[in-house]
C-alpha cells in the first residue's frame, strides 16, 4: 500500500488543486494525509471528490490556519479512532475484522514555546500500544541541526525534547530519498532557512 503524506500550505483554490491533483496522478497513493488544507468540513469533502478518493475524513480549519485531511481509496479499509487539530489515529482494517496496522498523521505544534506538546502527544500515542504503527507528518521540529540550514542553531535542550519523545515511544525515523529540505523561508537579516521538518518514524514490527 502507498501512502502520501504533504503539507499543502492550502488547498483553497482551483490552482491548488489542480497542483496536488497532478501529485497525486503521479505517485498514485491508496491513503494521503494533507496538514494545513485551510478548509472546512464541506470543502474538504468536495476536494477528496475532486481528488478522486472514495472514503475520507478530516478536522476543519480554524479560519485560516490548520486543518488536516485523510482520503484513502475504497479498497483500504480505515477506521478513524481519533482525530484533532494536531493529528489523526487511525487504523487499517482488513476484511474479517482485525487490525492490520496503526496510522498516525501528525502536524505538530508550530509555536516554538508549545514544542512539548507534541512529545507527549508521541508518548500518550505510544502508551499501551501493541502494534505495528507507523507516524508521519510535518513534525514542526528538527532532530538535529544538520536538519537546518541558515539562521540561529536550534538549542540542544529541545533536539534532545524531541528524540527522547521518539526514542521513549519506541520509533525509528524511516529516512528519505531526494532533497533533504522540506521548509523554507526568506528572512531579510537572515537569509534563506532551510529545515527538514517532514518525516515518517516506525516501530520495529
Amino acid at each position: 500500500m502507498k501512502l502520501l503524506s504533504l503539507n499543502c500550505q492550502g488547498l483553497g483554490n482551483p490552482v491548488a488543486v489542480s497542483s496536488f491533483e497532478s501529485v497525486i496522478r503521479f505517485h498514485k497513493p491508496q491513503v494521503v494525509f494533507l496538514m494545513e488544507t485551510k478548509l472546512s468540513n464541506d470543502k474538504w469533502e468536495k476536494t477528496r471528490y475532486e481528488l478522486g478518493f472514495e472514503d475520507g475524513d478530516g478536522v476543519p480549519a480554524d479560519g485560516n490556519t490548520g486543518g488536516l485531511c485523510l482520503f484513502w481509496k475504497k479498497e483500504v479499509k480505515i477506521k478513524v479512532k481519533i482525530s484533532d487539530k494536531n493529528h489523526m489515529d487511525v487504523k487499517r482494517k482488513e476484511a474479517d475484522g482485525d487490525s492490520k496496522w496503526r496510522f498516525i498523521g501528525v502536524y505538530g505544534c508550530p509555536e516554538k514555546e508549545n514544542h512539548h506538546l507534541t512529545w507527549d502527544l508521541i508518548r500518550n500515542l505510544h502508551c499501551g500500544n501493541d502494534e505495528s504503527w507507523l507516524c508521519a507528518g510535518d513534525f514542526n521540529q528538527i532532530s538535529s541541526n544538520a536538519e537546518k540550514v541558515g539562521g540561529r542553531l536550534v538549542q540542544e535542550q529541545k533536539l534532545i525534547g524531541f528524540n527522547n519523545a521518539l526514542s521513549d515511544s519506541g520509533l525509528m525515523d524511516l529516512s528519505f530519498r531526494g532533497y533533504p529540505f522540506t521548509w523554507e523561508k526568506k528572512r531579510d537579516v537572515l537569509g534563506l532557512i532551510e529545515e527538514h521538518l517532514d518525516r515518517e518514524v516506525a516501530n520495529k514490527k
